[in-house]
């Protein structure tokens, strides 16, 4: 079955995470709370060394199909999960129907929505906010 299975390659024969190279957990907490203005706990920094892309790219994707399909949205800016979504008019009552479905956003300014989710958001979380958000837009 291993001959089948690996083609030929070579198998190890150890504890899998014995040749995985070493993680400077320091020095990820450090780029979490410079990138992400953050405190970092150990839980964020483990969460970012297993999914470092959900934290870097999900939400910015998502965030820009929401843009492209929304007039009332002009663009989305921002780095890592801090993101922001720049709106052509007042954000209020978006807020405040979103928080009546249970999701809580933030504001920065009269037309921007501000995201800034914790660093072990999952792309459900993500999807799951999305369709709160558009059913409040």
């Amino acid at each position: 079955l291993q001959k089948l299975v690996l083609k030929g390659k070579p198998f190890i024969t150890c504890r899998p995470g014995e040749i995985l190279p070493a993680e400077d957990f320091d020095a990820i907490k450090k780029h979490l709370d410079e990138e992400f203005g953050l405190d970092a706990d150990m839980k964020q920094v483990m969460s970012y060394c297993m999914y470092p892309k959900v934290y870097e790219d999900y939400l910015e994707a998502k965030l820009d199909e929401l843009a492209a399909s929304y007039d009332c949205i002009e663009t989305r800016r921002g780095v890592g999960l801090m993101q922001g979504l720049v709106f052509n008019t007042p954000v209020g009552d978006i807020i405040k129907k979103a928080l009546e479905e249970g999701l809580i956003l933030i504001n920065a300014g009269t037309n921007i929505i501000r995201f800034v989710p914790p660093l072990i958001i999952t792309e459900k979380d993500v999807d799951d906010m999305l369709v709160i958000l558009k059913k409040c837009l």
